[in-house]
């Protein structure tokens, strides 16, 4: 009888841990599941902030084109007018 008595004990002591783990494991779910979605939301933050720098580079290098064709025309036009 005592024999039983400990087993069962053993078992309610075993169900419980076991139930304490699968709260423990939901909990890290959860836990991983918004890690996972702050981590995908930062990469593309991080995908909107390459294409803004992409753009910027772009239209710096469209910018320093035109400034160099103003000057061309501008020494050309200086020129033609000292003549």
């Amino acid at each position: 009888m005592q024999t039983i008595g400990i087993l069962v004990a053993e078992k309610t002591d075993v169900s419980a841990k076991l139930t304490q783990s699968f709260k423990q494991l939901e909990r890290k779910q959860s836990e991983m599941d918004e890690l996972h979605g702050r981590l995908k939301a930062s990469r593309e933050r991080v995908q909107e902030l390459e294409k803004q720098i992409q753009n910027s580079t772009s239209n710096v290098q469209k910018r320093e084109m035109v400034f160099k064709i103003f000057c061309f025309f501008n020494s050309f036009i200086k020129i033609f007018f000292l003549f």
